[in-house]
């Protein structure tokens, strides 16, 4: 598991002044970018690997909403690693009022850095997703049982 604390950011905010909903799916990806930079896996990474790492798919769940400048901490933990691809569960809390405000996950597949087709997801790619499958023991029970549910 890994968390990063995140501020939200006014670009990020609709009409009514909350997070748009679409920017949560930003703030996911932006932990577990966070999480591979820990383990020294950053853009020159990729390419020097060979692969990326499309989304193919996500989830949100709205709890509560986030304004403008709000302190929010983003945990991101590895629930499932096939052969190709692999699932991220995120919740994201604010650190004001420690409510949970969204919960959700996304999946990715590698693929070739050159070609986009579909590969294995390389030794130190996989090794790097199996440290942040363990959710530490501090976590809340609450955070804890939304990371596992998403």
């Amino acid at each position: 598991m890994h968390i990063s604390q995140q501020v939200v950011r006014f670009s990020d905010t609709d009409a009514a002044g909350i997070l748009y909903f679409g920017s949560f799916a930003t703030y996911f990806d932006e932990s577990f970018l966070s999480a591979l930079r820990t383990h020294g896996i950053g853009w020159d990474e990729h390419k020097s690997y060979n692969f990326l790492l499309p989304i193919v798919e996500h989830k949100t769940k709205f709890y509560a909403p986030l304004k403008f400048g709000d302190h929010v901490n983003v945990y991101c933990y590895i629930s499932h690693i096939g052969n190709s691809s692999f699932k991220s569960s995120h919740v994201i809390e604010n650190i004001q009022t420690k409510t949970v405000c969204a919960s959700g996950y996304i999946i990715r597949v590698v693929v070739d850095y050159n070609t986009f087709e579909k590969r294995v997801i390389p030794k130190i790619l996989r090794k790097t997703l199996e440290n942040f499958q363990v959710i530490s023991q501090s976590v809340s029970p609450q955070i804890r049982q939304y990371l596992i549910q998403s």
